[in-house]
């Protein structure tokens, strides 16, 4: 087989080495604070100062980012529910820098539970070499981003790979009690939600509102019932900035964003007919999605393409469906087609060829730092739906294809797809 534990040596190192020689070259943008972190850390120092009331006001976070970290003309607003600040307050204790390197070693620790979880279900990679599912996670472009920018999307990633290993050992409440807390990220984690209510599976969806509403009341108690208005008006608010000069003032652009809105607001002349075809498209790509077989890794592919905000760094989460794929890719030995299903066969094998492209274009890091240094992010919507088109069934992605349920049943499904 071509992926030999000496060939992955020799792919997997190299990337490890680049990611970090990229990394190393936003240590100008880290050391004048110019990062995310700038928002998470001001608005732990809020929470800890009894200002929590303000979390959303434009002209303090602008004074105390400027005051705390290094002055910028810009302000990069805190997005994120204000249960979010609870763990920042601690690290703001810390000095900036000092709390950003803290920051850093926590995520490569809950990097590391990720892999865990999930090596139960990366049996074929394990088993082939076995640092190459460590390595696959860390050498994986979007995940230094967020290592350098201090974003949460390792802790989303955790959260994903925890929840899709509580579906596989039958815990859906459970599941989505966990998976409530990726309303850290709630434009990611709704249609997540939305999904598994259109696909009745009832206790995931119970335990997904449950955590909630347990959110919702945290995030009441710190910033007060009469403030969370502030939060809801700060969003409406730099979501009309979208599009608009005034966007680089706040830290959002849609050309940045793999998705859905970044893709039609970079290919129609109005912002205003790419969210009609945002809308449009997001809607459909939904109704499509209902129509397949649950599964939690296509939902997390389905959530990026229809999110309305989306940072690069957040591409972190495609970790959990590339290692499956990667890992049933490696899985399977080749069979000779039958002369009697050579048509079958042919769509077959252009699907799996246009599913190696999509896998290739974000495990292979140069193309990826290609498409981010062009100012092309958007056009990755275009391989993520090609993984959410691949032509297997994502909800025995994790069996061995001779153990799939039914085979004759799936083979089918996958020719309707």
């Amino acid at each position: 087989m071509y992926f030999t534990p000496k060939r992955l040596k020799l792919y997997l190192w190299p990337l490890l080495v680049l990611e970090v020689i990229i990394c190393f070259g936003f240590r100008s943008s880290i050391q004048s604070g110019a990062i995310d972190f700038r928002s998470y850390y001001t608005a732990g120092y809020m929470l800890r100062t009894h200002n929590a009331a303000l979390l959303y006001d434009y002209p303090t976070e602008l004074r105390l980012q400027n005051s705390l970290i290094a002055p910028e003309k810009f302000t990069l607003l805190f997005f994120a529910p204000p249960f979010v600040a609870l763990p920042f307050a601690l690290l703001s204790l810390a000095p900036y820098k000092t709390a950003l390197l803290l920051f850093g070693l926590f995520n490569l620790y809950l990097l590391a539970l990720a892999v865990r979880i999930m090596r139960p279900h990366l049996g074929a990679l394990f088993d082939r070499w076995p640092p190459a599912a460590p390595l696959l996670f860390l050498s994986f472009l979007p995940v230094g981003l967020t290592l350098v920018m201090g974003q949460l999307s390792i802790f989303l990633l955790l959260v994903a790979c925890l929840g899709f290993a509580l579906i596989e050992t039958s815990s859906p409440l459970i599941a989505g009690l966990v998976f409530s807390l990726a309303l850290v990220k709630f434009q990611i984690a709704l249609p997540v939600a939305i999904l598994f209510f259109l696909w009745r599976r009832w206790r995931f969806t119970l335990g997904f509102l449950i955590g909630a509403a347990l959110l919702t009341a945290l995030s009441a108690v710190i910033v007060g019932p009469h403030n969370l208005q502030s939060y809801f008006h700060s969003l409406s608010h730099t979501s009309a900035l979208a599009g608009t000069a005034l966007q680089s003032t706040v830290g959002i652009g849609p050309r940045r964003m793999a998705n859905l809105y970044g893709l039609f607001f970079c290919l129609t002349p109005t912002n205003r007919l790419a969210m009609i075809l945002t809308i449009l498209a997001s809607l459909g790509l939904l109704a499509w999605a209902a129509t397949r077989r649950p599964s939690l890794p296509f939902a997390l592919i389905i959530a990026i393409l229809v999110s309305y905000h989306l940072y690069p760094c957040d591409l972190t989460l495609l970790l959990l469906p590339l290692s499956l794929l990667c890992n049933r890719l490696l899985s399977e030995a080749p069979t000779p087609s039958s002369p009697e299903s050579s048509h079958v066969s042919l769509l077959q094998r252009h699907r799996r060829e246009i599913l190696l492209c999509a896998i290739g274009t974000f495990l292979i890091s140069p193309v990826l730092i290609e498409i981010i240094a062009n100012d092309l992010i958007f056009l990755l919507a275009l391989p993520i739906f090609a993984l959410a088109a691949c032509p297997y069934d994502w909800s025995t992605l994790t069996l061995p294809p001779e153990r799939s349920p039914n085979p004759t049943a799936a083979s089918q499904s996958t020719a309707a797809a």
